[in-house]
This record gives structure tokens, sequence and C-alpha cells, in this order.
């Protein structure tokens, strides 16, 4: 099952979540796609959500944030 917001979110989105919750003012580098890279993506939860009784709680910046944080401080210990 695709478990995910139904929001298509963009990787430079992403990178800039991931960004703020490093708080890196560092952009991110652009490079040229790659070969059969998959331009765009989103995931649609709404079979989780008739299967399971699932829907996103979290954003996906909060969730990113969480990620980020847990990850420091495992990398940390």
């Amino acid at each position: 099952m695709n478990i995910g917001t139904g929001i298509e979110t963009s990787v430079t989105e992403i990178a800039a979540s991931l960004r703020a919750a490093a708080g890196s003012p560092t952009p991110p580098e652009h490079a040229p796609a790659r070969p059969g890279e998959q331009r765009r993506s989103c995931l649609d939860p709404s079979r989780a959500g008739r299967a399971l009784g699932w829907r996103p709680g979290v954003s996906l910046r909060d969730g990113l944030a969480a990620t980020y944080d847990f990850f420091k401080k495992e990398t940390n210990r």
C-alpha cells in the first residue's frame, strides 16, 4: 500500500524542509536529471484509508523535522 499525504511534493520542497530542520543556510545544488529518473510522484493513501482506517496525521514538514531529529540523536550517541 502507498502511505503518503496524497499531496505532490517536489524534491526542492523536501530539501528546503530538511535544511530548515537542520538550521542550514546552504542552498541545495541542482544537477541535470539522470537518464530514467522519475520526474513526478504522488502517493495516494486512499487504499490504506479503506483497509486500515489510516489517514495522514503529521505534515510532511513536521515528519521530516522529527525524522531528522531522531537520526541526529542516534548518530550522536
